[in-house]
């Protein structure tokens, strides 16, 4: 579980720069010709920091239901659902880095 401070404040700081990041971006996948076969690292970058940052509400989310949660099954059942979404974010993070630094996949 997040502590009250740390972990949760750290995810709505990391979420707020990146929204503030992608403001005014758009759904890059709107942006596509119909029938477009593939996208641009750009484009992809947008894509999966937008992803990214799905996950990392996910976490937030669940650790406030959690907190919520007197049930000790529903705060069990939440808290594995909050971690895959947690090994998301990472794999994420990951998959992003690798694209900014030109890595091959």
């Amino acid at each position: 579980m997040a502590d009250k401070g740390g972990i949760d404040r750290g995810l709505r700081d990391m979420v707020a720069r990146m929204e503030a990041s992608m403001a005014g971006a758009g759904d890059p996948l709107s942006e596509l010709p119909p029938g477009a076969p593939s996208v641009g690292v750009p484009e992809m970058l947008r894509m999966l920091e937008a992803d990214l940052a799905d996950e990392i509400k996910a976490v937030a989310t669940y650790d406030a239901h959690i907190e919520s949660s007197p049930d000790p099954t529903v705060k069990s059942v939440l808290g594995h659902i909050r971690d895959e979404e947690m090994q998301h974010a990472e794999e994420l993070r990951r998959l992003i880095a690798s694209l900014q630094s030109g890595e091959a996949l």
